[in-house]
């Protein structure tokens, strides 16, 4: 009986341990995954940014010439983070919560990207506060409409009508065609 008991106890234990190991492994990765992304920005390393971002972030917030010019319109993390709080996400997806020692706090959304087959920083939730709101914008969605609005800007100054109503919505398109060439 008391052999049973031990090797409960001794199984209890290695389970246990084994737990505990599994969740330092998985806070471990996501604070290595957070810190690549922030050392990438720091030393300004595109190619670096590339890797630890997802397919979904590079298409839509990494597709100008000038990256990372472009992301300092953007409050992103300066200094070292520390994950602070992971959550996972039903989607498969995990909200990651780390502080700068400073103190400003990010919002990361990880994934295992599929065609990189680990896990990468799919976006950042960046927060302003103006006139006394706090606003929260995802990095994905400020930095794909700055590129939308560079090119659509690029495509107006050159003058090419079938291009320029490409770029408009239904509504404007009628009203431009009415207008001669000029």
């Amino acid at each position: 009986m008391k052999s049973a008991t031990c090797l409960a106890a001794l199984a209890s234990a290695v389970i246990f341990t084994g737990c505990a190991q599994s969740l330092l492994n998985q806070s471990l990765m996501e604070q290595r995954v957070i810190e690549q992304f922030a050392e990438a920005l720091n030393e300004e390393n595109e190619p670096a940014l590339r890797r630890i971002t997802s397919t979904r972030f590079e298409e839509k917030a990494l597709r100008s010439d000038d990256v990372l010019s472009d992301l300092q319109v953007l409050p992103l993390p300066k200094d070292e983070l520390t994950v602070v709080e992971v959550t996972n996400l039903k989607d498969g997806g995990r909200q990651v919560i780390a502080k700068e020692e400073s103190g400003g706090k990010y919002q990361f959304h990880l994934v295992n990207d599929p065609t990189k087959h680990y896990w990468v920083v799919d976006d950042v939730m960046v927060r302003q506060l103006s006139k006394s709101t706090r606003v929260t914008k995802s990095t994905i969605e400020v930095m794909d409409l700055l590129m939308t609005l560079r090119q659509f800007l690029t495509v107006w100054e050159s003058g090419e009508r079938e291009e320029i109503l490409a770029m408009t919505s239904p509504e404007l398109t009628g009203s431009l065609q009415q207008l001669p060439e000029e």
